[in-house]
């Protein structure tokens, strides 16, 4: 290996596509993509310092750009502030002020290709360490669809690849390269449910909006995504989780009840979610929202399930990959608790073809030509990236965002300390 290495975050490659990509040839000297499972909502926002989080410390004060502050009772954030960056300024390469974040939806496939060459040029060039992020990819995702989003990944990885074998040729060892993404996407027609209407329902019920009492609720939405958070005090969450779950669009909402524990709710039906130590327990009798009660059934006849009813979430992740939620529970468990800063009360997913955000937003993409992909929800498609790499150890056949990049902390931490 060279004193050299990239560390790359593309935005928005599901594990399919990339592994379409190395199926094809396109990846020589890399090691089969894994999927890499995103933390939930799997935003952008806390997707992509997730990667990064257990290595440097980096964590955003809330779910998107736009976040709910509980000290000041206030809504804070948007592109106009330098906390888009902060949590990111450990990236060499990432789009920077409102310009570089809104020109990634302006012009998109632009973007991508300008960001990847901007650093194939720079690794080439200058060597050394590298840490960076390529987001102009989720605007492609978002705008153009599957099949721009696949050849944009192609453009990127031929780039990779020739940079890689440029520097081989000129120091004798090609470099080491990880390359990973946030967060998966899904493709199709997408229709919304706006941040009014669902302030709406809640107002009915009693709740009056961006209130600091007892009944009031805030809803810091930003972008068009296929998730949302929403404030209220915490023994008004399971109200308001009940509230939300009767909405068209919405499929799980998840309420905090405890330091410990959670109400899942999907339509009529209800489980309960507790955690301890690593270790979590999902009741859900005689209801079943999350489908999982197969799944542990079947952990349990193999004695990964202890006499409480407690299973290692580690051992979740790989039975549950397949699933409709996959890693579900620990991701429960995160967005209540230490994903964020400021943890919302309670989370909610959108069924398959929803989105959720702002209707300006909605206005704004649609001024666009309208979105045909979306991300943030729990369900897999949405929720699988991947892993691969190249000059290192293989890592294992499955991952998740917040532990990928451990293994090649040292690469991580050099990267970071260039930017």
């Amino acid at each position: 290996m060279t004193d050299g290495s990239l560390v790359l975050v593309i935005d928005a490659i599901p594990w399919a596509v990339a592994h379409e990509v190395w199926g094809e040839g396109h990846l020589p000297g890399f090691s089969e993509p894994v999927p890499c499972v995103s933390v939930f909502p799997s935003f952008t926002n806390v997707a992509v310092p997730a990667l990064i989080g257990q290595i440097l410390g980096t964590r955003p004060p809330g779910y998107e750009a736009r976040y709910y502050h509980p000290p000041s009772g206030t809504i804070r954030g948007g592109l106009i502030t330098a906390e888009v960056d902060r949590h990111l300024a450990q990236y060499r390469i990432r789009p920077v002020g409102p310009l570089g974040m809104v020109a990634g939806f302006l012009v998109p496939q632009l973007m991508a290709r300008g960001e990847v060459l901007r650093l194939v040029n720079g690794f080439a060039k200058e060597g050394g360490h590298w840490l960076a992020y390529a987001a102009a990819t989720d605007g492609v995702a978002h705008f153009s669809g599957r099949e721009a989003l696949t050849a944009a990944f192609r453009n990127v990885i031929l780039r990779i690849v020739d940079a890689r074998r440029t520097i081989e040729a000129e120091h004798g060892t090609a470099p080491a390269v990880v390359l990973t993404s946030d967060h998966g996407m899904a493709s199709g027609p997408l229709a919304n449910v706006s941040d009014a209407d669902v302030g709406e329902a809640l107002e009915r019920a009693g709740f009056v909006r961006e209130s600091p009492g007892p009944n009031g609720f805030f809803l810091p939405a930003m972008g068009e995504v296929a998730a949302g958070v929403c404030f209220v005090a915490p023994d008004r969450a399971v109200m308001a989780a009940r509230i939300l779950a009767r909405l068209d669009g919405i499929d799980v909402v998840i309420a905090r009840r405890s330091e410990e524990s959670a109400l899942i709710v999907r339509g009529a039906d209800e489980a309960t979610l507790e955690w301890r130590d690593g270790r979590c327990r999902y009741l859900a009798i005689p209801a079943d929202p999350l489908s999982y009660a197969p799944l542990l059934a079947e952990l349990q006849r193999g004695g990964a399930v202890d006499a409480q009813g407690f299973v290692d979430t580690d051992g979740l992740l790989t039975a549950s990959l397949r699933h409709d939620y996959p890693d579900a529970l620990h991701r429960i468990r995160r967005a209540l608790t230490d994903l964020v800063d400021f943890p919302a009360p309670v989370v909610f997913s959108m069924r398959p073809g929803f989105t959720y955000g702002p209707r300006l937003t909605h206005v704004a993409a649609a001024i666009l030509g309208g979105q045909v992909g979306t991300h943030g929800a729990l369900s897999s498609e949405q929720s699988i990236g991947f892993l691969s790499v190249a000059g290192l150890p293989a890592p294992p056949p499955v991952v998740r965002a917040e532990t990928a990049l451990v293994p090649y902390r040292d690469l991580v931490i050099q990267g970071a300390r260039s930017s």
